[in-house]
């Protein structure tokens, strides 16, 4: 039984670290939205310290799960992503959208460079459906 439940953990800490790796986020900036210490995140992650059940709504939240994964993990099962509560932005019909969604951002209570990635990945975003509904006609492709 020991050995089962210490490859449970170590199956958590794996499956832990392959998402905060997927999310592009550092140990630090996990544990910060987690709202654990970075040592507690380490050590969920190494599988070297048992993660008590009032710190996994924090990881879930932190590795966008929905609640219930960490124990789902601990059972041998999947975890389960949590689903999009907003579509994905449409091109913006000017860019009043993107600088909300931008301010937004920039009012997060996250580190700069969390903030640099979710700007980035955010404009990502909207040159994609721009350029969708241009029909991959977009100012950068008519330049060249």
């Amino acid at each position: 039984m020991m050995a089962r439940m210490e490859d449970r953990r170590a199956a958590l800490g794996a499956a832990i670290r392959q998402r905060r790796l997927a999310l592009r986020r550092t140990e630090r900036e996990a544990a910060k939205l987690a709202q654990i210490a970075r040592n507690t995140w380490s050590g969920a992650e190494k599988a070297t310290v048992r993660t008590s059940e009032h710190v996994w709504p924090g990881i879930e939240h932190a590795l966008d799960w929905e609640p219930g994964s960490v124990a789902a993990i601990l059972s041998g099962d999947d975890p389960t992503p949590r689903a999009r509560t907003r579509p994905q932005p449409a091109a913006p019909s000017s860019g009043d959208e993107l600088a909300e969604e931008v301010d937004r951002i920039r009012n997060l209570k996250i580190s700069a460079t969390a903030r640099r990635r979710m700007i980035e990945a955010l404009i990502s975003v909207y040159e994609e459906a721009a350029e969708e509904e241009s029909g991959g006609v977009t100012p950068a492709s008519r330049q060249q």
